[in-house]
């Protein structure tokens, strides 16, 4: 299964952090750069090694000069690749993706299923969600209708727009 070409951007976690407010616009976009690298990585990884994160996150010599100090404490190693590292909150959206995709897979392929049997005439059972109140009614469909489209004051449709609001019985 493939990863999404994006992950989600809290404007309000990213802008009321401590750690991102105390960095250099210069160290910010460094880090962000480094986020999107991790996130097109398999492994959600960047490497562990300050020379390369030197040239990725595009701070050249001033990663070695400090700037990459408070960018680094937002990495901790991957904990099954020596040599890497995760962000934590990217690793969190992208389990909340795939958890996502799988569940909506899952569910595309029961739906499949289901109209698959009513196609060949099968019955299918449906169970209510839990918050969901179903009736049942011997009314045909045109006393449905006849129902929906009539207000208790008996006003029809659009009508009911044209009535003052003291005399609505809705």
């Amino acid at each position: 299964m493939n990863r999404s070409p994006a992950f989600q951007f809290y404007v309000n976690d990213w802008l009321s952090s401590p750690k991102i407010s105390m960095m250099t616009p210069m160290e910010e976009g460094a880090y962000i750069r480094l986020l999107a690298y991790a996130w097109a990585d398999p492994d959600v990884s960047i490497p562990d090694d300050d020379t390369a994160l030197a040239q990725l996150s595009r701070l050249g010599e001033a990663w070695f000069d400090g700037a990459g100090t408070k960018v680094r404490v937002c990495f901790v190693p991957h904990a099954k690749k020596a040599g890497r590292l995760v962000n934590v909150r990217l690793v969190q959206e992208e389990r909340k993706q795939r958890d996502w995709r799988t569940k909506s897979r899952k569910g595309g392929i029961q739906s499949g299923i289901s109209r698959a049997l009513r196609a060949k005439g099968g019955s299918v059972v449906v169970e209510p969600k839990a918050n969901s109140s179903s009736s049942s009614s011997s009314s045909s469909s045109s006393e449905k209708k006849e129902k929906k489209d009539t207000c208790a004051n008996g006003a029809r449709g659009f009508d009911l727009f044209g009535m003052p609001t003291r005399n609505r019985n809705m």
